[in-house]
């Protein structure tokens, strides 16, 4: 057992050290992934430490990094090690997280982290929360609260978001059974305004039906752009609305003084969702969800069948009564591991570097005649566009050849441009210059 241990942990470091070293992206070989990981079902037993040399050569040389350094595409994920560690720990002592009987020192320790974030965010007092396998879940949980507890007799109730929100949030409400979903336009900043919410909400009054929830972002997927929350806020009061805040992206950028500047209003959101594994650097997969009036939370899900009344004798948080997960992991504790290592103000700088990395491609993006920024750098993200007819697939391509990096496209009013997101905390100044030159070839 030690000896297959040590070898995963060496594994686990040479490639965290190595990473630098490594191409981002490993164009897969399906044939051959499929004749080292596949065939019939294996009869014999293997040596686990084979194994581990198989999963090291073979399953992660193919596809995406994540964790790269010039990783800049989609949203990059970067763990530290004591977050990995924290994963070991938690499958080989097979923590269960679900009742206080079950593991009271895994409540304790996610009602910390729950209770660390609040209080840095400077949310109310009253809020609490659960962590999620991620943003798509913790949306799913914020909105399901929103359902069982707000207007829940209300008929033809109507959810509304921006053209900009996360596919998450729709594919929530829809799970959800919500009656009427409205996609509202956002402005020419990318953002969902209070003006064209309170004509789509006067609408759906004049039509007879319940204006019910509104959910704005935090950091939006495409652009990093953030929705006027305090100015959202403000009507969804008016209006007896529910405001569901999506900051799975940017969300833990608030803890950076220029994150909050662009965030005033984020403490009256009634559930507001954020993603450690995204910008808390934790390994995948820890979504959180808050919720302002917490005890709203457990009235949304708590089920107590009879074949559980032992589990609840000792009271206790349960956290099984916060989700829709019974049997769920101890998520908490690579956050935990993650913030204690470190702390918060090393953490913070590395979000606030992200920032900088960003604002630092937009001026060479600017400098260079053959490239112009189309939005940004908002929260870490810049889209930009050739000022020379290539299109921006072919950007993308050519980052990608280079091993150096990679970016993304993503579409705005239509036009394909490329896109670039700066989070992980291995990016460096000289990766942004490499990944632009790689863009540059073309």
């Amino acid at each position: 057992m030690r000896a297959l241990g040590y070898a995963a942990v060496d594994a686990v470091v040479e490639h965290m050290a190595t990473i630098r070293d490594q191409d981002a992206y490993g164009v897969p070989d399906v044939a051959a992934l499929e004749a080292a990981l596949g065939g019939p079902p294996p009869l014999a037993g293997t040596d686990p430490q084979e194994l581990v040399a198989t999963f090291m050569e073979t399953v992660i040389r193919a596809g995406i990094r994540s964790d790269h350094p010039g990783m800049l595409a989609y949203i990059p994920n970067h763990p530290t090690f004591p977050g990995a560690v924290a994963d070991l720990l938690i499958a080989g002592t097979n923590v269960f997280a679900g009742s206080w009987q079950g593991g009271p020192g895994a409540a304790v320790v996610e009602l910390a982290v729950i209770g660390w974030i609040r209080d840095l965010l400077g949310l109310a007092p009253t809020t609490t929360g659960v962590i999620q396998s991620g943003g798509s879940m913790a949306n799913l949980v914020g909105l399901a609260v929103a359902r069982e507890r707000h207007l829940a007799d209300a008929p033809d109730r109507v959810a509304y978001m921006s053209d900009q929100a996360h596919s998450s949030v729709g594919r929530a409400l829809r799970l959800l059974g919500v009656e009427h979903l409205r996609e509202v336009a956002s402005d020419e900043r990318f953002r969902l305004s209070p003006e064209a919410l309170a004509v789509a909400v006067a609408d759906d009054r004049a039509a007879g039906r319940t204006p019910w929830c509104v959910a704005v972002a935090a950091g939006a997927t495409n652009t990093g752009s953030v929705d006027d929350l305090r100015g959202l806020a403000a009507l969804a009061s008016a209006e007896g609305m529910w405001l569901h805040v999506d900051g799975a992206y940017g969300g833990f950028l608030a803890l950076t003084e220029r994150g909050r500047a662009q965030m005033p209003g984020l403490e009256l959101a009634d559930s507001f969702v954020l993603d450690a594994h995204k910008s808390l650097y934790v390994p995948i997969a820890a979504g959180i969800v808050l919720i302002r009036d917490g005890e709203q939370l457990e009235r949304a899900f708590s089920v107590r069948p009879e074949y559980l009344r032992d589990a609840y004798a000792l009271g206790g948080v349960s956290f099984s009564d916060r989700g829709p997960e019974l049997t769920r992991p101890f998520r908490a504790l690579k956050v935990w591991m993650t913030i204690k290592s470190f702390g918060f103000p090393r953490l913070v700088a590395a979000l606030d570097r992200s920032l900088d990395l960003a604002e630092q491609a937009a001026r060479e993006i600017d400098a260079d005649p053959g490239l112009e920024v189309v939005t940004g750098p908002w929260l870490g993200m810049v889209t930009f566009r050739s000022t020379r007819g290539v299109p921006a697939v072919d950007l993308v391509r050519a980052v990608e050849r280079s091993g150096r990096g990679m970016i993304s496209t993503t579409a705005l009013r239509g036009e394909t441009v490329a896109r670039i997101c700066v989070l992980g905390h291995r990016t460096r100044v000289e990766d942004i210059h490499a990944v632009l030159a790689a863009a540059r070839t073309v």
